[in-house]
């Protein structure tokens, strides 16, 4: 394979390795809202059997190496040997489709299959609750400001105790 191949390859086995990883940090150790979780799952583990060639149940740096070639070849549509945007979505969809039913199902907290204004709502109060710090019906750009710089600490000087209001 020739170098620059091979880098493409590898830059795009990356993005499809790294991407969930990075989009779970968004969501901060997997809490959201009202105490459910959401279970993401590593492509590594969650593709664990169809990279393990030689099923003697692990992984070896070859058989991922082939796996990740696989997988962009997979995407590469136009068969360039390089991952353009539309190629690349594809990717992100099949890495993302597991978090974003667990997103759905999170959501759906009477599991009909349908989202509500109401099941949307509710962790979208909890959440304006949490960062209305003083209570008074607003969110402010200075209370999201404090609320990432003191996330456990109760220091505005008042009275309350804005970390464990909900």
């Amino acid at each position: 394979m020739k170098k620059s191949t091979k880098f493409i390859v590898a830059a795009a086995a990356v993005a499809v390795v790294a991407t969930p990883i990075i989009s779970g940090i968004s969501y901060a150790g997997g809490k959201w809202g009202h105490g459910k979780k959401m279970h993401g799952m590593h492509p590594i583990v969650k593709n664990m059997d169809e990279i393990d060639a030689n099923s003697d149940g692990a992984i070896d740096k070859v058989e991922l190496q082939e796996w990740q070639v696989v997988k962009v070849t997979q995407f590469d549509v136009n068969g360039d040997k390089m991952i353009d945007l539309e190629e690349f979505e594809k990717m992100w969809v099949e890495q993302m489709r597991s978090r974003m039913v667990d997103g759905f199902q999170f959501l759906d907290d009477d599991g009909n299959a349908q989202i509500t204004l109401e099941e949307i709502a509710m962790p979208l109060d909890r959440m304006f609750n949490r960062m209305d710090r003083n209570d008074d019906g607003q969110v402010t750009k200075d209370e999201i400001k404090k609320r990432k710089k003191h996330a456990r600490h109760d220091d505005d000087d008042d009275d309350d105790d804005d970390y464990h209001r909900g």
